[in-house]
């Protein structure tokens, strides 16, 4: 359907406000494919673009979709960016169990991977210690050091090389069943409490609500 100005006056595709993001891949595909001289190409060059990036038929300019097709021809317009995934979401999703994640985000993961070397192999090395940490593999740990230490991505590195200085404790934190995260939670408790009341009351009453409250 030719993109004239009776299709966006009656509801067409073009009618309302669109992305300008959403023209330039348009005029994309048609300057790609030869079809940028067609009537519709030419209408679509033709809408007016707002400061704010919405395409209307009475305010704003034409001229930005048409630098922008006037570049396409000639071959220098900046190509349209990819809805890349933030880096927490990336995170999430190699962190997570991989049975846990949807079939949309395995395979965008994929994307990534396929995209960057180095996430693909921060994201194995960051997979094999999460087994470690949920199966309690200690035995494992140095193995996984001297991968990551040889081919993994700097930061990741530097993480391996705190593991070393440390081997010892971080070995037991991840084969015994005993911990400090117990102790540790007690102390947050007793941090809370005491910035609750602090200049508010005495100590003889943070010390019975800590034991009041105690384990």
């Amino acid at each position: 359907m030719p993109l004239t100005p009776r299709a966006r006056s009656e509801g067409g595709p073009c009618s309302g406000p669109a992305s300008l993001s959403l023209i330039h891949s348009i005029l994309g595909l048609a300057v790609a494919s030869g079809g940028w001289r067609t009537p519709g190409v030419h209408d679509l060059a033709g809408l007016d673009v707002d400061q704010h990036g919405a395409v209307g038929a009475t305010r704003g300019s034409r001229r930005i979709v048409r630098t922008h097709l006037a570049a396409l021809r000639v071959g220098t317009a900046e190509p349209v960016r990819a809805d890349i995934p933030s880096p927490r979401k990336i995170t999430s999703w190699i962190m997570r169990p991989r049975e846990t994640l949807t079939e949309n985000q395995d395979e965008r993961l994929l994307q990534v991977r396929l995209a960057c070397p180095d996430i693909t192999r921060a994201c194995d090395l960051a997979r094999a210690f999460a087994d470690l940490a949920r199966h309690q593999r200690g035995y494992l740990l140095l193995e996984w050091i001297r991968q990551a230490e040889q081919d993994a991505p700097k930061p990741m590195k530097g993480f391996a090389v705190f593991l070393r200085q440390d081997l010892d404790a971080v070995t037991a934190g991840l084969t015994l069943r005993w911990s400090s995260g117990v102790v540790e939670g007690h102390v947050n408790r007793v941090k809370t409490l005491k910035r609750a009341m602090n200049g508010r009351a005495s100590f003889e009453l943070l010390r019975t609500r800590i034991l009041k409250n105690g384990p």
